[in-house]
């Protein structure tokens, strides 16, 4: 990126922000009116293209010198956030800036270290629903071993591999550590049901995905959660549930092993 988009909020007022322990003002903070922050949104929508063009490479170590800053003044950053909130400095020390700073170099390694080495298309957000607030990314040109296939990157991706055999797909899909959920979608319900009997996953679709009535159990296989929620039977209440047998004597005798000894 060879240029900078400054992102403006128009300002005429102010508020102080109280150190809740002492009363005294940490800071004064701006605020703005709906037109302003309407404004820097539009700016930083124009950085889009710019972003995007450069290489992931120089992403990658922009996203790194962001995490640095964050990482040298993280002490001083805690300081302020515990007199903002009245957050125990050992708190804010090494989790509020310090999660921020992970963050950062998790998406930086992502693009950097080799995880999207697929070819990239991003669907544009023209036809998407107003209630999204993020577009669509696919990738495709993927390997089993990138991270965006064996990990959960998080926000609205897919990646998308091709196969040539039912058995490569089904030992491809099972040969990961996690089994939350798997689908198929497929004109031919007989092959769905072969395949989705084959996919080590709590919970799998046929023709859809993410639908999950009450009725239904959910629960994830390997290592993808613990117990199993919902349910009509009992297996959605077992995990939530402790055994525990009581035996009151009455007067009469208990007939046990103990009364023979």
């Amino acid at each position: 990126m060879n240029r900078s988009l400054p992102i403006l909020l128009q300002s005429t007022s102010s508020f102080q922000t109280i150190n809740p322990a002492t009363a005294q003002p940490v800071a004064n903070i701006h605020t703005t009116t709906p037109a302003g922050i309407d404004a820097a949104i539009a700016s930083a929508h124009k950085a889009f293209p710019a972003w995007s063009a450069t290489p992931p490479i120089e992403r990658a170590r922009i996203l790194q010198r962001a995490a640095a800053i964050l990482r040298a003044r993280n002490d001083q950053l805690a300081r302020i956030e515990t007199s903002d909130t009245g957050k125990p400095f050992s708190e804010t020390s090494t989790v509020d800036v310090v999660t921020g700073a992970d963050v950062l170099e998790y998406f930086a390694n992502l693009v950097g270290g080799g995880g999207m080495n697929g070819e990239t298309a991003q669907l544009r957000p023209d036809a998407l629903p107003k209630r999204l607030l993020g577009t669509f990314t696919v990738f495709t040109n993927c390997t089993d071993d990138m991270k965006i296939v064996r990990e959960e990157i998080f926000g609205p991706v897919i990646s998308i591999l091709s196969y040539k055999t039912i058995d490569e797909v089904v030992r491809r899909a099972n040969n990961t550590d996690v089994g939350l959920a798997a689908g198929v979608f497929t004109k031919d319900i007989n092959l769905a049901h072969k395949v989705i009997a084959q996919l080590e996953a709590g919970i799998t679709w046929v023709n859809t995905w993410g639908e999950s009535p009450a009725e239904m159990s959910v629960g994830g296989w390997k290592q993808s959660g613990v117990g199993v929620e919902n349910g009509k039977n009992k297996k959605g209440l077992e995990a939530w549930i402790r055994n525990k047998s009581t035996l009151v004597e009455m007067g009469g005798a208990v007939p046990t092993v103990f009364a023979k000894l």
